[in-house]
This record gives C-alpha cells, sequence and structure tokens, in this order.
C-alpha cells in the first residue's frame, strides 16, 4: 500500500531491545555517576581557590538545567511526533484495507468471496493484540504471517482481472 512502510525495514538493535527498566537503571546509574564526579571536582577546587568560585559554579548549573530542559522538550516533541505518525499509519492501512474489501464487492462471484475471505485473512494479521507486549520472535512470526497473507492476494486479483 502506497505510503505505508514495511515492518522489514524497522531496525532491531541492541538498544531497541533493552527493556524500558534497564534503559531506567542504565540512565539512573549514569547520572549518579555523574553527579559524584562533579561534587568531587568542586570540592576539590573549592579546597584549592576557596569560595571565589561559587558564582561560576552557579552559571554552569543555570547553564545545565537549561540544557536538560531543552533536551526533554526536544525528546518530548520526538515522541509525540512519532506516536501520531503511528496513529496516522494505521489510520490510512485500516481505510485502504476496507476500501479493497469493499472493491472486492465489485468483482464477480467466482472470485468475490475468494478475495474477500483473503483480504479478510490479511487484515486479521495486521492486528495486534491490543494492551499486550509481544516478544522480538513473536513480532517476526507476525510480519512473516502478514507477508504470506499479502503474497496470497496477487495471485487471487490476477487470476480475477484475467
Amino acid at each position: 500500500m502506497p505510503g505505508i512502510h514495511s515492518p522489514r525495514q524497522v531496525n532491531f538493535s541492541l538498544f531497541h531491545q533493552i527493556p524500558i527498566w534497564l534503559d531506567f537503571v542504565i540512565f539512573a546509574a549514569v547520572i549518579l555517576v555523574g553527579l559524584e564526579i562533579g561534587y568531587r571536582l568542586g570540592l576539590r577546587r573549592c579546597v584549592s581557590q576557596g569560595d571565589a568560585g561559587s558564582e561560576f559554579g552557579q552559571l554552569i548549573l543555570t547553564s545545565l538545567f537549561g540544557v536538560l530542559g531543552l533536551m526533554l522538550a526536544f525528546t518530548f516533541g520526538s515522541g509525540i511526533t512519532q506516536h501520531k505518525a503511528r496513529k496516522q499509519a494505521v489510520v490510512v492501512e485500516a481505510n485502504a484495507l476496507g476500501t479493497a474489501y469493499l472493491r472486492a464487492g465489485l468483482v464477480p462471484e467466482p472470485g468475490r468471496s475468494e478475495l474477500r475471505e483473503a483480504l479478510y485473512h490479511y487484515a486479521q494479521t495486521r492486528r495486534g493484540r491490543p494492551g499486550e507486549a509481544i516478544t522480538l520472535q513473536e513480532f517476526k512470526e507476525m510480519v512473516e504471517a502478514s507477508e504470506a497473507a499479502k503474497g496470497r492476494l496477487w495471485p487471487i486479483t490476477d487470476n480475477i482481472v484475467k
């Protein structure tokens, strides 16, 4: 279908396979280690230079909070954009399948029921289980089943057109 990317284009890097809770633990550990290093360096500087660097420290802290705010804003903006794009892709594909199913009703009967059944089976393979997380292996099996169902559509369509 035009405008819809095939699931084969999805890149499953190691980063995408890590559970979200482990991402949080790694992120928290990196932040805590960074805070500790900054604290130790600040103590060393305070001992060596006295209290003269406190204004400089406040400037750095303010800058860091500004950068953190920008990072959060861009991250949330990117997440919202990706969510909207996925939602739109689902709507476009559902509309295309519905249109194809209705147009299959215009085909004469020797092929109408077979084409409609194949379209229904293809639509079932594109539907996920709501509210459940799936493993990478289950996702690959769903993609293979979807590709197989889509592969059945073209020979049926070709037989009808001939």
